[in-house]
């Protein structure tokens, strides 16, 4: 009888050893699908912030073409004047 509670003890500590290993694995693929997930928003947030970069120069850009326009139509009309 002694010997059977030890062998059913041994197989339960063997299962939850099996089983601590298997929360392991999924713990250390979680963590590593997170630091990838991660990784791809940090990259997003550089592509982002690098097109905000790029269309404030193009607003600037025709804001100076816009004042350009304005100044040479100025100037146009004061020296046919």
């Amino acid at each position: 009888m002694l010997h059977h509670h030890v062998c059913l003890r041994f197989l339960q500590l063997q299962q939850v050893v099996e089983e601590k290993g298997a929360v392991a694995t999924q713990l250390r693929v979680v963590s590593q699908t997170l630091r990838d997930t991660q990784n791809r928003c940090h990259w997003l947030e550089g592509q982002v912030q690098a097109q905000v970069k790029d269309l404030k120069c193009a607003c600037l850009c025709c804001s100076i073409f816009r004042l350009s326009l304005v100044l040479f139509s100025f100037l146009y009309k004061i020296l046919n004047i």
